[in-house]
């Protein structure tokens, strides 16, 4: 079943939204040495990247485990910006390439965050983990290792598309449409929740 929602213009604090800025910022500035994203400017960045993850952490905000998993977390979306709008969340940002867990680090660091952590991969055993996924395939995912490995129990996951695995069982799919009203524009992803059994 596919829920279409309207989250309508969403409310920034003076601070979120300078923190957004400067991770912007940050994303510019690195991406002209190492390409982390394909979208090259302020608006584009804060469309497809801020403001879709932020549309997702609204959606679900009330169902938030106590630790996410953001498997091969690139440039940061969503898990970095999920660990800004919830702090209570340890968030573990899994990237395989080094020079893109370097400038996760950094952001990281900038950005002034206590609840991540960047590893090249899952390092220890984790029950019934909340996976989400924005640029790395259901079949990724399945097909690695240490997941295999660490991972325990059944995997809630969250995919940025319409994908679903054939090996897992579809929970929900969304289509979701919001915006900031500073910015003055919305946007529309899809998402799709599904559960994968081992």
């Amino acid at each position: 079943m596919t829920f279409r929602l309207d989250m309508g213009w969403i409310s920034l604090s003076d601070s979120l939204r300078e923190k957004f800025d400067l991770y912007t910022d940050l994303l510019l500035t690195w991406n002209q040495k190492i390409r982390l994203t394909g979208y090259t400017t302020r608006e584009e960045i804060r469309r497809h990247l801020i403001l879709e993850s932020l549309l997702v952490f609204e959606l679900l905000r009330d169902r938030f485990p106590a630790e996410i998993l953001d498997f091969g977390s690139g440039n940061g979306t969503p898990g970095l910006l999920i660990a800004l709008l919830n702090p209570d969340c340890r968030v573990l940002l899994l990237e395989r390439i080094e020079k893109k867990r370097i400038f996760l680090e950094y952001a990281t660091t900038r950005l002034g965050l206590s609840n991540t952590t960047t590893r090249p991969a899952l390092t220890h055993p984790i029950d019934s983990p909340f996976i989400m996924m924005k640029a790395i395939t259901t079949e990724d995912l399945l097909a690695d290792p240490a997941i295999k490995k660490h991972a325990r129990g059944p995997l809630t996951l969250l995919r940025f598309g319409t994908e679903i695995h054939s090996a897992c069982i579809p929970l929900s799919s969304y289509v979701i449409t919001g915006g900031v009203e500073p910015w003055g524009e919305k946007t529309c992803l899809s998402l799709t929740e599904s559960i994968y059994q081992g």
